[in-house]
């Protein structure tokens, strides 16, 4: 086992909990919470030399997905949606209810989020929230 390559973003916090996403040799993840003053984002870096490709700085990621073109993520409050090969934010909407942690996922056209006040499902080009379902028993944790 040898080190290729690290990736340090400096001012940024530190990388998400969720496993990074690889795809056609590019390495896409987020960063969360970090010491006092320091900046989130989102990155995209060459696999093979961990040169960066792009960023998209005030991005705070507990989870994303990959689907199509777009890159889809959660920030606790807000589902977002990045163009994949540029960065670019292309929607974000705030959820309805508080702070939730959980993942999301895509199919169809669609975004799921399982957030404290049910499961949201989010038009993917759009960002709307077309439907709120409540969860069996009041509440999804984690």
């Amino acid at each position: 086992m040898e080190l290729l390559w690290r990736f340090e973003p400096g001012q940024f916090g530190i990388p998400s909990r969720v496993q990074p996403i690889i795809e056609y040799g590019i390495v896409y993840f987020g960063t969360i919470s970090g010491p006092a003053g320091s900046k989130n984002g989102f990155f995209a870096l060459d696999a093979q030399t961990g040169q960066e490709i792009w960023r998209r700085e005030g991005i705070f990621t507990y989870s994303a997905v990959l689907a199509g073109d777009r890159i889809f993520g959660v920030n606790g409050q807000r589902v977002w949606a990045l163009d994949k090969h540029t960065g670019e934010q292309l929607w974000i909407t705030r959820g309805q209810g508080g702070h939730s942690e959980s993942n999301l996922d895509y199919l169809d056209g669609h975004v799921y989020w399982a957030h404290g006040g049910g499961l949201h499902v989010f038009d993917a080009e759009t960002g709307e929230i077309l439907h709120v379902l409540p969860a069996p028993d009041g509440s999804f944790f984690w």
